[in-house]
């Protein structure tokens, strides 16, 4: 078997960039494990392909934690509607950016879920040539340094036959154009969703009261119902945020 190439090109991974017409196009992006997509590559194919993000979402809702267990697992999404398309959501990071979470990729969930992306492709190909078109995943927004994940797809996907196309996003707003009042709906409801799972995990870690003091416990139960206080003045507020939602 020779090995893959990685060859980089300027242009929008939604629109791939085919190296053979017979070839079966694969699109793996790092997804984080809070069930939402609203920035980045993530939010760009969400709007191309509605299925993308619908598939996602249905992921979380068969598992009692949603997506916060399952890292390094694969959504892996055949487009109904193009020829030969799958896009792999690869829940490869723990949460969202922020100052606490400088890096939320983490590399062996990202590996993991790689590695199960390759071989959904090759069932999902039926014998045609794979060929994964992605952005510089893991990256940017996830906060990974893209020399080791480069190095990753060489061992991963190239050692394997499989020749990889990266994009190097080259905005074309004359095409795409400003968001739309939906678009910027959407993101400020995954912003509210992405809020409140943080509470959620607040309040289970205050919930815990075992080994602690009867003094420890009730701090603790008071900082409990003081999360849920935000919860619920937060979920209130929701119309007020989002009227058009109502």
């Amino acid at each position: 078997m020779s090995k893959g190439k990685i060859i980089y090109v300027k242009g929008n991974v939604c629109e791939p960039q085919r190296l053979d017409e017979n070839e079966f196009v694969v699109i793996p992006h790092c997804c984080n494990n809070l069930g939402v997509m609203g920035a980045g590559v993530a939010l760009s194919l969400r709007k191309k392909w509605p299925q993308v993000f619908e598939e996602y979402e249905d992921m979380g809702k068969v598992s009692p934690n949603g997506l916060k267990n399952r890292l390094g697992e694969v959504c892996f999404v055949h487009l109904r509607d193009e020829n030969n398309i799958a896009v792999a959501n690869m829940i490869g990071q723990d949460g969202t950016v922020n100052p606490d979470n400088p890096k939320p990729v983490k590399y062996w969930a990202l590996l993991k879920a790689m590695q199960e992306t390759l071989m959904f492709a090759g069932i999902a190909s039926d014998g045609k040539p794979v060929v994964f078109h992605c952005p510089k995943f893991g990256s940017d927004l996830a906060g990974g340094k893209w020399e080791l994940i480069e190095e990753l797809i060489k061992e991963t996907w190239c050692e394997r036959g499989c020749d990889v196309v990266v994009y190097e996003f080259e905005p074309n707003p004359d095409k795409w154009g400003p968001l739309t009042e939906i678009d910027k709906l959407n993101q400020k409801e995954d912003v509210l969703k992405s809020d409140l799972q943080k509470l959620e995990d607040r309040r289970r870690y205050f919930a815990n009261l075992d080994s602690f003091s009867p003094e420890e416990q009730e701090d603790r139960k008071k900082n409990n119902n003081e999360t849920l206080g935000y919860m619920e003045a937060y979920t209130e507020n929701k119309d007020d945020c989002f009227p058009d939602t109502k």
